[in-house]
């Protein structure tokens, strides 16, 4: 199963920079790592005893994605390039892992 907590998707030290991202692919994996998170609320919700641990770490986890989107979709017309490439390497490497995908 997949890991049942929520990991921050800051980028490891030292990390090369991230390839050009456009803002819509962006924008894109953060909403999957967002729709990852409510079906995992969801389900916890509808087990028969639900871990309030769990369901907070992944309510926390929601969160945060969420702020990164709203600061996406705020973002100015040519915003900065390397930094949406940034969350997005980041969202991508979190997605692969939440997934195992």
């Amino acid at each position: 199963m997949n890991d049942p907590t929520p990991h921050d998707p800051a980028p490891a030290s030292g990390s090369p920079e991230p390839r050009p991202v456009s803002h819509e692919a962006a924008l894109e994996l953060v909403g999957q790592v967002i729709a990852w998170y409510r079906r995992q609320i969801q389900a916890e919700r509808r087990a028969p005893e639900p871990d309030q641990e769990r369901l907070a770490a992944l309510a926390a986890g929601e969160r945060e994605a969420a702020k990164d989107e709203t600061a996406l979709e705020d973002a100015p017309e040519g915003a900065d390039a390397a930094q949406i490439s940034r969350i997005a390497a980041r969202y991508a490497a979190l997605l692969e892992e939440l997934t195992g995908q």
